[in-house]
């Protein structure tokens, strides 16, 4: 009896665990489910040998070394274009040999546009297709994972759309634990289906099930501190399920549903009644062995049920036989409940089971079961155990020999546990407050007044709102908000600007148009406490409730149907230009001569971009900035938006704010029109391309840049074949600006320079050959009709022979230029950040070199001999860059390092060849190369240094090692303020004060006259080191330099901007 005195004075100081797991979405619908147990299912073998075995009593996929297989999803498919949740099982022998160990494409169907997860000893990456076939990493890798080989470990992919925003938020988890968590914001790829590819020579991965839920996604208040995973919302148990979630009793599944309709198995139950009842971190004080014959050493619910038999709770039943898997009958759910709550004895003296134990049921006023089916289900669970925390226990006041008796009523399960329960309204949170409160800090609220620590929750959110709330009590401390969610969804109303009915709208009223246009009213309180921009009012106006840019958000937190507190939300917008991270300011490019300051100690500022919470650092120039500051000048809230659409501008609206772009319709931001109305933004025509913004709330806000001809395509003519058989018919060779070759017939007539009706045959005779009758090669500007065929063509003119204003492609300078990246400039005379460039070779037969690129492909220092077009007060519209790359050309030393961590094969995803990679450190960050066939990568090896050039489709074509880790040399290649600098040698000094760093290149231990000097003072400079111990690479910093250190140095014109390192 010693163990269980303990046992239960423990108890009364048991903690609750709160656990939160959030997608914002719907019901859950299954696309594929496959467990091998008769075979591969509906998946096909893409690749190598995939067979199903036997894994030790499982039956799995095996995969041996490198092999695939893929789901191609059928017309008759459904839902795989929306939301969906994806789990694979999987089990290797050996999870730390160097590559890819699998990897997961989804939607393999769009060849340009599709996510790759990849599993390698290094963790998950995640990388997108963009064009043309190119992969590029977005998230990752993650660092090695923590991994028993004899078990199976789950992989979990959500993929959540957000179609009005367009975008889709990818989620990987491993085991239950968040790996990578990244959103797509541009060119969205939802085709549905998948691949799943092992790419290590003797290594055999096992997947003993693979399925697909589709999750549909719904636009309703959101329900914070209190979110139900997708699959509650609307349950008649939505509310009982969410909160067993959050106070840790019934978890989320792991598929990240909750699951209601699940059966509930007899173990889970028990397990699951010892959290209900603050047992949980006590299960293994007490662990009674071979209770009953059928429970596994092993099993992790053994010890829950010990402590349950050991308490009176579980009895011997079944023989000996506890029956673990078997489904928990309802009615003995509510018996084990009985006895915990302490009412057992009071069951046994009606009638025990089961006419006692109804009858105490139907005393405490215990659920039925719900009807849908026979078991018990995981929803049936949770609204027992709903009721059962608002019931008073009986307390244990007399001991016996082998069991406990219950005599008198205490405090409920959540009181034992400090626990409080209650409901209230948040009157102030860190930003703002009511009436009669005072704000708090971030980390705080106050409900009617009294703080609580916000936990886990969201609960700063629902300032103004009546909540249902429960909180750890702390003797010496705040409360902790469990869980906090609106207790009435409709007491919350928002409305957007352009929905406001100002000419109607009085100060005790707003008049606003609902989704069918009907004018509606909701009044408003006289005692109401208005919020505007995070600042509370001493008093309102009917102009003050009337966001010129924004919305309202009105909350009746007491039943009477008018609005208590009303939140005034009016938005200024900015598009992004200059931001100093330093300073903490973001300029308008639009020389309206806004800017905001988010850097002041005295400010509390929120900065999201994209939905998410972030940091200055990671706002871009050209981001849509919708934005607002507080009356008092103490709070910013900042909401930026990298969404684009670019599209042919179909026609305007301006008086019902509605734009059409490329055969879709938008609204018009109010910002914008103001800009257009006040000379900061030129009003769009239609018939012309436009690349527009987008702001937080799915408007066009501004336009980035515009093409200066509608509906043309510029691309580069390296050949005009007559393949006419009566008469002439030209075929034109070109190269895209989307990185595409195509051959295009031009039209008997087409529109040539802006003259109409103009033979093709003389277009090309008289400005696409020369007088020898060869192809002059050269950049063009060309629009299609419906049959591919060229009827409009424009050669370029030279600028002075143009008129102005002028639709033709006009020549405005050539010449050899050194780009400069600090502002995207070649020579400082022409910005080219958001100019089409095209790189073409100079040998012409070297077609993978022809590129379409973006100033990233550009290195600083660099001369390049360059033509530009369009040019409008030093923006070029096209640059044509002029390059001698080749197969056989050393890349340059330029170019930024790529420090070796791996090499090795895969199967290339867009032509299903096998093909040499590596993956490495470049540009600060992790990155995946692929490299041609023809490529050397025999002599490349850990912690080695090369650069590269990269031709057709990103494949690495060449490829240089300047630095050997295992056998670094001495030099200095190039000299003082060369174009380019290689210093490798060893470090001799280090002087932090100076920011000078002293490499010997003559194999000496210290300074001599000899010793190259390098200063590291520069912000952007990037650092890696090779520890040879732990025989890996990691981006490093300038800190964890030391003497001794064999180094590699890149600079230009002596600026620094890359050091590798190795330790020793």
């Amino acid at each position: 009896m010693n163990t269980l005195k303990k046992i239960l004075t423990f108890v009364l100081t048991a903690a609750i665990l709160v656990t939160c797991f959030g997608i914002n979405v719907s019901a859950a619908e299954l696309l594929l489910s496959e467990d091998f147990e008769s075979g591969l299912g509906r998946l096909s073998v893409r690749t190598g040998s995939v067979s199903v075995a036997d894994d030790n009593g499982v039956r799995a996929a095996c995969f041996k070394g490198k092999a695939g297989v893929t789901y191609l999803k059928t017309a008759e498919d459904e839902g795989w274009n929306g939301s969906y949740t994806a789990s694979f099982r999987v089990r290797m022998d050996n999870w730390t040999k160097n590559g890819t160990a699998f990897s997961i494409s989804l939607n393999p169907t769009a060849n340009d546009h599709k996510y790759l997860i990849n599993c390698t000893n290094q963790g998950f990456t995640l990388a997108k297709m963009e064009p043309p076939a190119q992969w590029l990493l977005k998230s990752g890798p993650t660092g090695a994972l923590s991994v028993n080989s004899t078990k199976y470990h789950t992989v979990k992919v959500n993929f959540v759309q957000d179609k009005e925003k367009q975008s889709a938020n990818i989620v990987v988890y491993f085991d239950g634990k968040e790996m990578i968590n990244w959103t797509d914001t541009a060119n969205i790829c939802s085709y549905g289906g998948f691949m799943f590819d092992t790419s290590i020579d003797s290594n055999t991965v096992y997947v003993d099930s693979i399925t697909f839920s589709a999750i549909g996604t719904g636009k309703t208040v959101e329900n914070i501190g209190g979110v139900p995973t997708p699959d509650l919302n609307g349950k008649n148990y939505e509310k009982e399920a969410t909160i067993m979630r959050d106070l840790g009793v019934l978890p989320n599944d792991d598929d990240g549903m909750w699951n209601g309709d699940r059966v509930v198995t007899r173990a889970e139950y028990v397990t699951a009644l010892m959290r209900l009842m603050g047992y949980d971190n006590l299960i293994h004080t007490y662990t009674e062995n071979d209770i009953f014959v059928d429970i596994p050493k092993d099993a992790e619910y053994k010890d829950s049920v010990s402590l349950a038999f050991a308490l009176g709770i579980l009895k011997d039943d079944y023989n000996g036989y506890f029956r673990p898997n078997s489904p928990i009958k309802y009615n003995d759910a509510i018996r084990l409940a009985v006895r915990a709550l302490g009412y057992g004895e009071q069951a046994e003296l009606n009638g025990g089971n089961p006419n006692g134990y109804t009858w105490v049921a139907s005393m405490l006023k215990f659920p039925s079961k719900s009807a849908d089916t026979p078991d018990t289900l995981k929803c049936d669970i949770a609204r027992l155990f709903f009721r059962c925390t608002e019931v008073s226990q009986k307390e244990p006041v007399k001991w016996a020999s082998d069991y406990v008796v219950y005599a008198k009523k205490g405090r409920t399960i959540l009181e034992q546990a400090d626990i409080i329960s209650d409901e209230g309204v948040v009157t102030a949170n860190y930003i703002s407050n009511l009436k009669e409160s005072a704000a708090t800090d971030r980390e705080t609220v106050k409900i009617d007044n009294v703080l609580y620590n916000i936990g886990t929750t969201k609960a700063s959110d629902l300032l103004g709102c009546k909540v249902k709330f429960y909180a750890k009590a702390n003797k010496n401390d705040t409360p902790t908000l469990l869980y906090a969610a609106i207790d009435d969804p409709k007491g919350v109303l928002e409305v957007e600007t352009n929905d406001i009915n100002s000419s109607k709208t009085q100060k005790g009223s707003i008049e606003y148009f609902d989704s069918e246009g009907k004018n509606k009213s909701y009044k408003i309180a006289p005692s109401v406490d208005v919020i505007k921009n995070g600042g509370l009012l001493k008093s309102y106006t009917k102009e003050g409730i009337c966001p010129k840019n924004g919305y309202v958000r009105l909350i009746d937190n007491d039943g009477d149907r008018r609005a208590d507190v009303v939140f005034v939300y009016d938005f200024k917008t900015l598009v992004a230009d200059n931001i100093s991270y330093r300073t903490g300011i973001i300029y308008d490019k639009r020389s309206t001569g806004m800017s905001i300051l988010t850097d002041d100690a005295d400010k509390t500022v929120d900065i999201y971009k994209d939905g998410v919470s972030t940091e200055l650092s990671n706002l871009s120039d050209g981001d849509m900035i919708s934005w607002y500051e507080s009356s008092d000048k103490k709070y910013i809230y900042v909401t930026a938006s990298s969404k684009q659409v670019s599209g042919n501008t179909d026609s305007i609206n301006e008086g019902e704010g509605i734009i059409g772009i490329g055969g879709k319709t938008y609204d018009l931001s109010d910002s914008f029109i103001d800009a257009i109305n006040d000379g900061f933004e030129l009003m769009p025509k239609t018939g012309r391309i436009y690349t527009y913004l987008i702001d937080s709330f799915g408007k066009v806000a501004a336009i980035l840049e515009s093409s200066y001809h509608s509906g043309s395509i510029y691309a580069y003519v390296t050949n005009a074949a007559d393949t006419g058989v009566f008469e002439k018919q030209y075929k034109l060779k070109l190269f895209c600006q989307d990185n595409e070759w195509k051959e295009l017939y031009l039209k008997d007539k087409v529109t040539w320079n802006g003259t109409k009706n103009v033979k093709g045959e003389n277009v090309v005779e008289n400005t696409l050959k020369s007088a020898d009758g060869t192809v002059v090669p050269q950049l063009i500007e060309y629009s299609i009709n419906a049959n591919d065929e060229i009827f409009k063509i424009n050669t370029a003119v030279d600028r002075a022979a143009a008129p102005d204003p002028t639709d033709l492609l006009c020549l405005d300078a050539s010449g050899e230029e050194r780009y400069k990246n600090v502002n995207k400039s070649l020579g400082s005379q022409h910005f080219v950040s958001q100019s089409k460039i095209f790189m073409i070779p100079t040998d012409l037969s070297q077609e993978d070199f022809f590129r379409s690129v973006s100033t990233s492909a550009l290195y600083t220092g660099s001369k390049y001999n360059a033509d530009f077009y369009n040019e409008k007060y030093a923006v070029p519209e096209v640059v044509v860059i002029h390059t001698d790359d080749n197969y056989s050309k050393d890349p340059g030393k330029l170019k930024s390092f790529f420090v070796v961590d791996s090499i090795g094969t895969e199967i290339n995803k867009t032509s299903g060849e096998t093909v040499t990679f590596a993956d490495g450190l470049y540009d600060g960050k992790a990155s995946h190369i692929i490299f041609a066939d023809d490529c050397k990568t025999d002599e490349f090896d850990r912690g080695d240094v090369i650069q590269f050039t990269t031709g057709k489709n990103n494949m690495v074509v060449n490829a240089a090692k300047r630095f050997d880790a295992s056998s670094p040399t001495d030099g200095d290649d190039g000299g003082f303020n060369a174009d380019t600098r290689l210093i490798t040698g060893k470090i001799v000094h280090i002087n932090r004060n100076t920011n000078l760093v002293g490499i010997s290149i003559d194999s000496k231990d210290s300074v001599d006259k000899n010793t190259k000097w390098v200063s590291v003072s520069g912000q952007s400079v990037k650092y890696y080191l090779y520890d040879k111990k732990k025989n890996s690479v990691r981006v490093s910093k300038l800190s964890e330099l030391e003497k001794g250190m064999p180094i590699i140095a890149r600079l230009v014109q002596e600026q620094l901007f890359e050091i590798a390192v190795v330790s020793e």
